[in-house]
């Protein structure tokens, strides 16, 4: 069962559920921040427009997909784990990759079959954007994947 999760403004609020019947709200406003400002200096780079975030379990990574949807223009979630259908097998997330101008949000993209590097690869150099969302960079091998942050309960940072 997964957490309900709204969005107001640049907060995620976490509903009550059946593991935690606490409500809990999350501040994104400064992880929009870093996000963006990192953003802007691969384009001013010219490097592929490529951010991985690694956070373990519960440190939020689903809350900032949904603020960054929320926040941004043309922005596609794909959350893997939702996807699945609880194989082990990895999930195949390869018809999310049709517009080549929108932000692609990819949460749990080590849980993703690898075929669809190939997509990441060919939406980065066509001028996508990708942000990667993970429990451990170790998950993704994509040449790409060059620039990193760290985020848990407490924030967000550069790597």
């Amino acid at each position: 069962m997964e957490r309900e999760i709204t969005i107001q403004g640049t907060q995620a609020i976490y509903h009550a559920f059946t593991l935690d019947p606490t409500e809990r709200k999350v501040d994104f406003s400064k992880h929009l921040d870093l996000i963006s400002s990192t953003m802007g200096d691969l384009v001013v780079a010219n490097e592929p427009r490529f951010i991985g975030i690694e956070g373990q379990s519960g440190a939020g990574k689903s809350g900032l997909a949904k603020v960054l949807k929320e926040d941004g223009v043309n922005v596609v979630i794909i959350d893997v784990c939702a996807l699945s259908d609880k194989s082990p097998n990895p999930t195949d997330i390869s018809s999310y990759f049709g517009d080549k101008t929108a932000t692609i949000v990819i949460d749990e993209l080590g849980f993703a079959d690898r075929d669809c590097y190939e997509l990441i690869n060919e939406h980065l150099d066509q001028g996508g954007t990708i942000v990667a969302l993970v429990q451990s960079r170790m998950d993704v091998d994509l040449e790409a994947a060059k620039t990193w942050l760290s985020m848990d309960r407490n924030g967000i940072r550069a790597m």
